[in-house]
């Protein structure tokens, strides 16, 4: 069943669960309770203590976080320090791989190279410039992840090519929630 990308509000927990649930049923409570962790992480790390809401994320959960740049570096050093400080290390990607491991040092986290080291992650968080980036990342990614995976994508970008890069991925066995933010690097680095 073609679910498309899931626009993800920063609603209540409840209410968010709610909401995941009803449109994709056929994600395992683990997955769900990962994409709602991972994704507040991402998104509201200034309205909770992120390493609280990171310890929620269930053990063993493989997660990365893709595109380190004006807003995605503080947005992946946010998730990738509250899991650290909760017992876990996130995996770090970008496409100059120099800024991954530079980040990686400053935050406890795992820099990677390649694509193909985010195999078996269970969440990919990515915050790119455009739509057209995460649609050649997401073609990468759905290479390499496994049936079951979910993309949390945090770019603002453009809701029709969204719906489109989440049917592909849904045709691999692949979730997507769009979780756009907003507010500027900025509003990012201070949170």
């Amino acid at each position: 069943q073609d679910l498309g990308p899931l626009q993800l509000a920063m609603a209540s927990s409840a209410e968010l669960t709610r909401e995941i649930a009803s449109l994709l049923p056929s994600l395992s409570p683990h997955a769900l309770n990962a994409i709602l962790s991972t994704a507040r992480a991402a998104s509201a790390a200034g309205r909770a203590a992120p390493a609280q809401v990171v310890k929620k994320v269930p053990a063993g959960t493989r997660v990365a976080f893709a595109g380190l740049g004006a807003m995605g570096g503080p947005m992946g050093r946010h998730v990738a320090s509250a899991a650290h400080a909760a017992g876990s290390t996130v995996l770090l990607w970008n496409r100059t791989a120099e800024k991954a491991r530079l980040l990686a040092r400053q935050c406890s986290a795992e820099p990677v190279d390649t694509l193909e080291d985010l195999r078996g992650c269970d969440v990919v968080l990515t915050c790119l410039p455009t739509s057209k980036e995460v649609g050649w990342l997401a073609d990468e990614l759905s290479a390499v992840l496994s049936p079951g995976a979910v993309l949390v994508d945090c770019t603002s970008g453009d809701p029709t090519q969204t719906q489109r890069i989440g049917a592909r991925l849904a045709e691999k066995g692949l979730h997507m929630v769009d979780c756009p933010v907003s507010g500027g690097p900025r509003s990012e680095e201070h949170t």
